[in-house]
């Protein structure tokens, strides 16, 4: 015989609800039930097939609670324990019993709910009960099954009442006359957790519950145990710092947006100037806001300048977020660019079940120069626990293969970026008498070398070199591309009677089809990524390769051809289009297929010791610490303190 303990701890709301849901729970379960209700409710319901109904008189909940495990214990029955504020899911007590033949040490199981303790999904408190149904049947799958936990902080559990009688901590229940529900089974699983005996959350059993703020009703929970229980705290602050806590609330994510699919977009790197990293994003954007299906809501990380500067305020559907946004969560997160620092990783890690990252090159793995100070350790943690890596060239992801261990689950997709040259201007046929050299300072680039030749080899001939050069020629200026409007520089583009394109290692080169969506001649780099490009270009005719730089002066000695509008027939259309289309494919993939288990493993192997060496031991721990103090009498102070450390350590959230 199994029973049922109804309480209801709220006088203002019927039992009519619950009883109602619990009906419709038994329909199909073979076993017999006690079900205890208040004596004032008497008449209310009557006994059914398999549904015995007893009352109990008004007394304490902890003496009625004893006298009722003392009673299922007789009948070597479970017990489930329920508030008036409960409505049941089918299956929810079959589930729930399920649990206890797993392990023969649970002694406490807890439902999943919208606010139920430690069974609570994360943003899901002010669902009704039809939405919170629909989200928990899509979640479901995206759950671990079972996880233990050290607390309950619970109001609806189930318990085996056996053990409870045997070791005598029903009669220190007695005692407890002052604590509401939740608190009496916290007291219960933690006198029985003194012996080995453990507690779970089963998340194939669902419950709803009516109920405001769950974080109130913890501080309270809290506060009134510390008399009985001095080391709760503690045991708290354990759970919520746990892998399996954290996941819970980033899984939510997933269905938290009623809806809506809130994708975060990591562009924290962009500055106030354009670059190839910077303008692939803007591209994705533009089009994902006209592309992307409705219900896709874009919040941008990234500073206040640099989206004002790149013009990203002017997007319909897209949130400008700071790094230190607070505990936001949503569905999915991409970051644009690769990630430098652990910093940069642990900014995202816990941002959303779904993360993936952007692979522009691998150079600073290959370039002993670029990698010095470089932590490779941090290429191999987002290669191993991402869900998805946009490698923008077959080049790029080949490179990466060769050098780095990939996680068995972690889908490693090509994802070029436009190829379509009307995505990057318009074709002008006025020209002007220079040569744009195109690069940056960095030594791959081989901009300096390059334009040094040319300008030897071809005296007189102005030249335009996008880097700093220190040469007294006046035939040759200098043009920092980050700071010069993008219109500016397409105009450069535009105006340039041919582009030399010298870099020795690119990720994608997106300056080939700036040069001939400009329509302009360019001179490009016989290379593997080049190579891998050169089928798709439209107009490709326009394209001299070369294969170093006595090549390309031999080619510019030689003349500069005109520029021809003669079709491709691989060439791409819509690219962009294309592009976009590819993430949000993959992007589905991985959310379609994300899992509380993987964001586990995430969260479990992040080194959060590299964040200890960079701000100091103790700055750290103190840090954390106060950073996970979200309960009790004492939270706002400790808020406070929290919101000054991590402004003095210069660290997002």
């Amino acid at each position: 015989m199994e029973h049922i303990f109804c309480w209801q701890s709220d006088r203002t709301e019927s039992l009519e609800g619950m009883l109602s849901s619990l009906q419709k729970n038994l329909l199909l379960d073979i076993h017999e039930y006690t079900l205890w209700l208040p004596e004032e409710e008497n008449g209310l319901m009557r006994d059914t097939s398999g549904l015995n109904v007893r009352f109990y008189l008004s007394r304490s909940c902890a003496e009625i609670l004893a006298d009722i495990i003392e009673k299922a214990a007789q009948d070597r029955g479970k017990l489930y324990i329920f508030d008036n504020r409960t409505l049941l899911y089918p299956s929810a007590f079959s589930h729930l019993s399920d649990a206890f033949d797993l392990d023969p040490l649970t002694i406490a199981a807890v439902p999943c709910s919208n606010c139920n303790g430690v069974g609570t999904l994360s943003g899901l408190n002010d669902f009704s009960y039809e939405e919170f149904g629909t989200v928990a049947a899509a979640l479901k799958k995206h759950l671990r099954t079972r996880i233990y936990v050290p607390v309950l902080l619970a109001s609806c559990v189930c318990i085996k009442p056996d053990f409870f009688v045997e070791s005598g901590i029903v009669k220190f229940l007695r005692l407890l006359k002052q604590l509401s529900l939740d608190g009496i089974v916290e007291v219960l699983y933690q006198k029985a957790n003194d012996y080995g005996f453990n507690a779970v959350i089963v998340n194939d059993a669902f419950v709803y519950r009516k109920c405001k703020d769950d974080q109130s009703e913890v501080d309270r929970i809290v506060d009134s145990l510390l008399p009985w229980l001095p080391n709760f705290g503690k045991t708290v602050g354990q759970w919520l710092r746990s892998e399996e806590y954290r996941s819970g609330k980033i899984i939510s994510g997933l269905v938290a947006g009623k809806g809506k699919c809130s994708v975060l977009l990591d562009f924290s790197n962009f500055t106030a100037m354009y670059n190839g990293t910077s303008i692939a994003g803007i591209q994705f954007l533009k089009q994902a806001v006209r592309t992307w299906p409705d219900r896709y809501i874009f919040h941008v990380m990234i500073s206040e300048e640099a989206f004002s500067f790149l013009r990203l305020d002017t997007l319909p559907k897209v949130i400008r977020i700071d790094g230190d946004s607070g505990d936001s969560i949503y569905a999915a997160c991409i970051r644009f660019g690769q990630p430098f620092s652990w910093d940069s990783v642990g900014r995202i890690l816990d941002k959303a079940p779904v993360l993936g990252v952007f692979m522009y090159d691998c150079i600073s793995a290959d370039s002993n120069y670029l990698s010095e100070g470089f932590d490779r350790k941090i290429w191999q943690y987002i290669f191993q626990f991402s869900d998805v890596i946009y490698c923008i060239s077959e080049f790029t992801k080949n490179r990466i293969a060769e050098r780095f261990r990939c996680g068995e689950h972690t889908r490693f997709r090509v994802t070029r970026l436009s190829m379509d040259i009307h995505d990057y201007g318009s074709i002008c046929d006025e020209k002007e008498d220079f040569i744009f050299v195109i690069g940056n300072n960095f030594r791959h680039k081989f901009v300096q070398e390059t334009a040094r030749e040319i300008a030897k080899a071809l005296p007189g001939q102005k030249i335009l070199v996008c880097a700093d050069m220190d040469e007294k020629d006046d035939s040759v200026r200098s043009v920092s591309s980050g700071f010069v409007s993008q219109e500016e520089f397409d105009g450069i583009y535009k105006r340039a009677k041919c582009i030399v394109y010298p870099s020795l290692y690119e990720g994608f080169g997106l300056p080939i089809f700036q040069a001939i969506g400009s329509g302009t001649i360019l001179y490009l780099r016989d290379s593997e990524l080049n190579r891998e490009l050169y089928p798709f270009i439209q107009y490709h005719c326009n394209v001299v390769l070369y294969r170093d730089t006595k090549d390309l002066i031999e080619k510019l000695n030689n003349g500069i051809p005109k520029f021809q509008k003669k079709e491709n027939y691989y060439s791409e259309n819509g690219g962009t289009v294309r592009f976009v289309k590819e993430v949000l494919d993959y992007l589905e993939d991985a959310m379609a297929d994300a899992n509380q288990d993987r964001v586990i493993e995430r969260l479990l192997w992040f080194p959060a010791d590299k964040l200890k060496v960079k701000y100091g031991k103790f700055k750290y721990w103190k840090y954390n610490i106060l950073k996970k103090i979200t309960f009790g009498k004492r939270k706002q102070y400790y808020n406070e303190k929290f919101l000054k450390l991590r402004s003095a350590m210069k660290i997002s959230g």
